[in-house]
């Protein structure tokens, strides 16, 4: 595991982000692992595991690297990928006949979701671009008001689609 540099994160500048590489990397395991996580989705069109612990974000790519934001520090950083990297091996030692430790749930890919928003990165949602609101929909940590602009009389089909992806 090779773990780069602490940056300021791009969204809230009072907190960190950063990237690190996983080998070997995870490829194949990702898209089982939703269940071992609390919030976590799979994101096909990004070949991703997405997954929210408390605050953070934490992106692991099929191709190793990871990614994490909203970090309150080096060690917050490397106690989380440390964290996930367990999980990841527990899973590769197990096998995938294993069965998942919490019912499966249906979740949704924020690309999906993604598609179908304004892409004006206003921030009225609250979150500083359009993937991040998707990402907090999927994960059921906001609502679909609050894009006040998939409100507006041109986006009524993209918001019935967004509200079919998420189920409400």
């Amino acid at each position: 595991m090779e773990y780069s540099r602490l940056l300021t994160c791009l969204g809230d500048r009072n907190k960190f982000r950063v990237v690190a590489r996983l080998t070997p990397p995870p490829s194949h395991l990702l898209a089982t692992m939703d269940p071992y996580f609390d919030k976590s989705t799979y994101s096909k069109k990004m070949n991703a595991l997405l997954v929210k612990s408390e605050n953070t974000l934490i992106t692991v790519y099929t191709s190793g690297i990871v990614t994490m934001t909203r970090l309150n520090s080096d060690d917050h950083g490397r106690e989380i990928l440390g964290d996930v990297v367990a999980m990841i091996n527990r899973v590769r030692e197990k096998g995938s006949d294993e069965p998942a430790p919490r019912p499966t749930r249906n979740p949704v890919d924020p690309m999906e979701i993604n598609e179908s928003l304004p892409h004006s990165n206003c921030g009225k949602c609250g979150f500083k671009s359009c993937f991040y609101f998707a990402t907090m929909l999927a994960f059921e940590e906001t609502c679909l008001e609050k894009c006040t602009p998939l409100h507006e009389d041109g986006y009524a089909s993209n918001r019935e689609t967004v509200s079919s992806l998420i189920g409400r």
